[in-house]
C-alpha cells in the first residue's frame, strides 16, 4: 500500500511540474516586453512599403 502511494504521488509531482511549465510557457508567448511594439502594428497610418515591392510578372525569369 505505501508504494502506491509513493508512485501516485510521485505522478502527481510530475503532473504538476508539467502543468506549471506549460503555463510558464503560454504566459512567456502572450507576455510582451515591449508594449509600444503592439501600438505600432496597430497604428492606422502606418502604411505598408508596397511601392517599392516588385510587381508579381517580375519574379518569374525573363524571356529574350
Amino acid at each position: 500500500m505505501t508504494g502506491e502511494i509513493a508512485v501516485v504521488l510521485l505522478w502527481v509531482v510530475i503532473v504538476a511540474i508539467v502543468v506549471v511549465l506549460l503555463g510558464g510557457a503560454a504566459a512567456a508567448m502572450v507576455w510582451d516586453p515591449n508594449p509600444r511594439r503592439k501600438a505600432r502594428a496597430t497604428d492606422r497610418s502606418a502604411a505598408l512599403p508596397l511601392a517599392g515591392m516588385p510587381s508579381p510578372h517580375d519574379r518569374w525569369p525573363r524571356r529574350s
